[in-house]
């Protein structure tokens, strides 16, 4: 995917009226999202750590969680307007750096959904998805290029950008 792809998939994600819609990012597709244990853990939001479907207004939150690896130690965090992703590094991962994965963005019906939280919609039934749009490692790419999102190690070290795997 180049540049001028990545640019028209999230101009189509982003067009999605959210006041209808919530996006859920995945590894894998599906035409109906299923109930599952949280990876990310809220400390001040103790109902969402349960069973359930996690989704977002956020096109850029919902493209992290279709292209980074879940069993990284990975998190988020809005810091005026600007989306920081915090990596953990430990010795072993200092120098590598953080793998990226090709993922599916599947759009669903918000009425489905509970609102959690500006960020957070979830669901504890399953969602039927009207709408998937695959997702390239080169979008989260050209979102980390444009300064749309920033990688920020968790200890204040620099970080190179992320590569594909």
């Amino acid at each position: 995917m180049n540049t001028e792809k990545a640019k028209r998939v999230l101009r189509s994600i982003r067009k999605i009226p959210h006041k209808h819609f919530v996006l859920h990012g995945s590894l894998t597709r599906s035409n109906t999202v299923l109930l599952r244990r949280p990876n990310v853990r809220f400390k001040k939001r103790k109902e969402l750590h349960q069973k359930g479907i996690y989704a977002t207004s956020l096109t850029e939150i919902a493209i992290m969680y279709a292209t980074l690896e879940n069993s990284i130690v990975w998190k988020y965090m809005l810091k005026k307007k600007e989306i920081c992703i915090l990596h953990k590094i430990t010795n072993d991962t200092e120098k590598s750096t953080l793998n990226v994965y090709n993922g599916y963005i599947h759009v669903c019906r918000r009425h489905t959904f509970n609102q959690g939280g500006p960020l957070i919609s979830f669901s504890k039934r399953p969602a039927r998805v009207v709408r998937t749009f695959k997702i390239s490692h080169e979008v989260l790419l050209y979102l980390w290029d444009k300064k749309d999102i920033k990688f920020v190690p968790e200890f204040g070290k620099t970080r190179d950008k992320p590569t594909a795997t």
